[in-house]
C-alpha cells in the first residue's frame, strides 16, 4: 500500500511490482493474496503487451490452484493476442503448453495434442529447445493414453534426447 501511495512509480512499474508480488505469494502458497495482487496489477495495465503478461500470469496462478476454466480463459487470451516482443512469444508458447496440459487432464486428448503441436511449432521457430523437449514428452503421455504406444515411445525418446543434449550443452557452458 505504501508503494502505491508514494506515487513515485509510474503505472507500468507498479503493475510489474504487483505481478512480482503475486508471484512471490504464489510460491509461498498464498493463493488468495496472489490473486489480490494480480487484481491490483490489472488496474494499472496500460498496454497490450502488459495485458498479455497479466493474462499469462493470472492464467498460470489459476492453473496452479485448480481453477481450470479461468486458467484456460486467460491463457487463451494470450494465445489469441499479437505482439512482437520476445516475452510475449515466450508467454505464448508456454500458454500453449499449459493449455495442452489442462485439456489433457480433462482427457480431451486430440485438443490437447493440437495445443502441444502449436507449441512445438512455435518453440522450434523461437529456438526454445527446453520447451520443445517438454512438448515432445507431454505429447508422448497423451499418445500413450490414446493407446498409440509406438508414437508415444518415439516422441518420448525424441524429447528425452533433446533434453539430454541441452543438459550436456549447459554443462559445457558452465565448465
Amino acid at each position: 500500500q505504501k508503494v502505491y501511495e508514494a506515487d513515485t512509480l509510474d503505472k507500468s512499474t507498479l503493475s510489474v511490482f504487483y505481478n512480482n508480488l503475486a508471484g512471490w505469494y504464489y510460491v509461498k502458497n498464498q493463493f488468495d493474496s496472489a490473486v489480490i495482487a494480480m487484481r491490483e496489477s490489472e488496474k494499472l495495465v496500460a498496454s497490450e503487451e502488459e495485458r498479455a503478461v497479466w493474462n499469462y500470469n493470472i492464467g498460470n496462478i489459476y492453473m496452479g490452484i485448480g481453477e481450470t476454466d479461468l486458467a484456460k480463459a486467460y491463457l487463451n487470451s494470450v494465445v489469441s493476442g499479437k505482439s512482437d516482443s520476445s516475452f510475449w512469444s515466450y508467454a505464448h508458447v508456454i500458454s500453449l503448453v499449459n493449455l495442452g496440459y489442462l485439456h489433457g487432464l480433462e482427457k480431451e486428448y486430440d485438443l490437447a495434442l493440437r495445443y502441444y503441436q502449436r507449441a512445438l511449432d512455435l518453440s522450434r521457430k523461437l529456438g526454445t529447445k527446453k520447451i520443445e523437449a517438454t512438448a515432445y514428452v507431454e505429447m508422448s503421455a497423451l499418445y500413450k493414453a490414446k493407446s498409440q504406444y509406438r508414437r508415444a515411445l518415439l516422441l518420448h525418446e525424441r524429447g528425452v534426447a533433446l533434453r539430454d543434449s541441452l543438459f550436456g550443452t549447459e554443462q559445457q557452458e558452465q565448465m
